[in-house]
């Protein structure tokens, strides 16, 4: 009777032009990571951005990059869009001698720091940035924040709203402020601002 013994791993089909193959592609592949590598750190790197030539101020956690063109007219906005940054309107802003030019660096684009944010968020810092810079004033309307240009006098006014119609009239009134002086002494406030909103009908809804 003859016996017969199989070696461990006798029957098993060998491809040796498999293996091949697979050495080939894992050298292919460490090859072209290699290679991403130094282009990212030397053709594509992206250059060196020169320091900021404007100014920041901090608001929501973020440090907003602006520069300011100064000037007697009614303050002009300039927001790039995306991608972009303030230098987008360099030569737009030499076309505009005389004029107040606020241009901004948006949250997460340019010089300004601290990283992107929602567009709602966005537009609300904007009016808060243009808020501490005095350049507009913002009113409250049964819940809802408007925004007026101010006045580069740094004049003062109220308003009147009527609830009918929705209008709107700024008014002055030097007794009134002369009155809300004397209230804040005799409280002990220092105060920052105030707005007084009258409320009713306008002349027009009034008559109806």
């Amino acid at each position: 009777m003859t016996h017969s013994t199989v070696s461990a791993g006798e029957g098993t089909p060998k491809h040796p032009k498999l293996r091949r193959v697979r050495r080939m592609c894992a050298w292919s592949l460490a090859i072209a990571a290699v290679a991403i590598v130094v282009v990212n750190l030397t053709v594509a790197r992206l250059p060196t951005m020169l320091p900021a030539d404007g100014n920041y101020i901090s608001l929501r956690g973020k440090d907003i990059h602006y520069i300011e063109q100064p000037g007697q007219s009614v303050p002009v906005v300039l927001l790039h869009g995306q991608p972009g940054t303030y230098k987008d309107f360099e030569k737009l802003i030499t076309e505009l001698p005389g004029l107040h030019v606020i241009a901004i660096d948006r949250p997460g684009y340019g010089w300004s720091r601290g990283g992107w944010m929602p567009y709602q968020d966005e537009i609300d810092l904007v009016h808060e940035l243009l808020t501490q810079l005095k350049l507009v004033h913002r009113v409250d309307v049964d819940g809802t924040a408007c925004y007026e240009p101010a006045d580069p006098s740094g004049d003062h006014h109220h308003h009147a709203i009527c609830e009918r119609c929705g209008k709107r009239d700024a008014f002055e009134d030097p007794e009134l402020e002369r009155l809300i002086d004397d209230v804040a002494a005799r409280l002990g406030y220092d105060v920052g601002a105030h707005d007084i909103v009258l409320r009713g009908s306008c002349p027009d809804c009034a008559t109806r």
